[in-house]
C-alpha cells in the first residue's frame, strides 16, 4: 500500500507541483520541488567549475594527463570534469585541490556573510560578482581583457588575466588572488599572483555601477618585466565586442596627454 502511496504522490508532483492545492496537503512537498529547481542550475554550476579547475590547471603549467596521474583518474574522465560534461563529486574535488594545491573555497560559491563586516553593510548595493577588464596593449597592438570574480561574503577576489572572453572566459595565462574594497568614491582591487614570477596587480575604478554604461579606470602593475607600469581600462558588467571604437576609447587621449604633461600624473576620467 505504502508502494502505492509514494508512487501516487510522486507522479502528481510531477505532473501538478504548480498546484496551490495541492501544496496545501502536502507541504513537505515544497522542499522537494525547491530541490528540482536547484538541480537544473547544475549543468551551468559544473560547467563553471570545470572551467576553473582547466584554469587553474594551465596557469601552473600542469597537463592533463600528469592531473590525471596524480588523483589516480583517467585523463578522459578529467577531461569530463573540465568540460562539464560530468558532475564531480566531492571526493574527486578535494583531490583536485589538493593536487593543484588550492582553496576548495577558490572553486566553489562563498556561503557564509560576516553580519558585523561594515562595509558588507554600507557599500552592499554596489556589490557586482563580476567585471570584464578591457585595455589596449601597444605591445601587442590589440585590445586584452581580464575577469574579475568577486566573493563578497569573504571580500575576497580572483583575476583571471588576459582572457578570451569570447569563448572560454576563465581561461588565462595567470590567476591572481586578492582582496577587493570600497570607500564612498572608488572600487580597488589588491591582487598577488600566487605563482612566479610573483606579479602585483591594483586596479582602481569608480564607485558607480548602479549605471549600465562601462566605466573608465586604471590599473598598475609591479612585474618581473615592467618595474612599475600603469594603464587605462575600461569595466563592464558585461562582455563588450571588440570594435574599432572600443579601441579608441581605450587609447591615451590627447587630452589626457596634455594634463599628464602639465600635472605629472596620469589622470583617467
Amino acid at each position: 500500500m505504502m508502494k502505492k502511496i509514494c508512487k501516487c504522490v510522486i507522479v502528481v508532483l510531477s505532473n501538478l507541483h504548480t498546484s496551490h492545492l495541492f501544496m496545501k496537503f502536502f507541504p513537505k512537498a515544497k522542499v522537494w520541488i525547491d530541490i528540482r529547481r536547484e538541480t537544473s542550475m547544475q549543468p551551468s554550476f559544473y560547467r563553471t567549475l570545470g572551467q576553473k579547475i582547466k584554469a587553474c590547471r594551465k596557469a601552473k603549467g600542469i597537463t592533463l594527463t600528469e592531473l590525471a596521474d596524480t588523483i589516480h583518474r583517467s585523463p578522459a574522465s578529467l577531461s569530463k570534469y573540465e568540460s562539464g560534461n560530468v558532475n564531480i563529486a566531492l571526493d574527486a574535488l578535494v583531490e583536485i585541490c589538493t593536487a593543484l594545491n588550492v582553496d576548495i573555497a577558490e572553486f566553489l560559491p562563498a556561503t557564509y556573510s560576516d553580519p558585523d563586516n561594515v562595509d558588507i553593510l554600507k557599500y552592499k548595493k554596489h556589490f557586482v560578482d563580476q567585471l570584464y577588464i578591457y585595455w589596449y596593449s601597444g605591445d601587442a597592438k590589440k585590445v586584452k581583457s581580464a575577469l574579475i570574480e568577486n566573493s563578497h561574503p569573504s571580500m575576497k577576489s580572483v583575476l583571471y588575466f588576459d582572457t578570451d572572453t569570447k569563448h572560454m572566459e576563465y581561461q588565462s595565462d595567470f590567476i591572481y588572488h586578492g582582496e577587493v574594497t570600497y570607500s564612498d568614491t572608488c572600487i580597488m582591487f589588491y591582487y598577488t599572483n600566487e605563482e612566479p614570477p610573483f606579479d602585483k596587480i591594483f586596479i582602481r575604478m569608480p564607485l558607480l555601477f548602479h549605471k549600465d554604461h562601462p566605466q573608465m579606470g586604471i590599473m598598475s602593475c609591479i612585474s618581473l618585466f615592467y618595474q612599475g607600469v600603469t594603464a587605462k581600462i575600461m569595466v563592464s558588467k558585461k562582455p563588450l565586442t571588440f570594435t574599432p571604437e572600443l579601441t579608441k576609447e581605450l587609447f591615451i587621449s590627447p587630452e589626457e596627454i596634455k594634463e599628464l604633461k602639465r600635472s605629472n600624473m596620469l589622470i583617467i576620467k
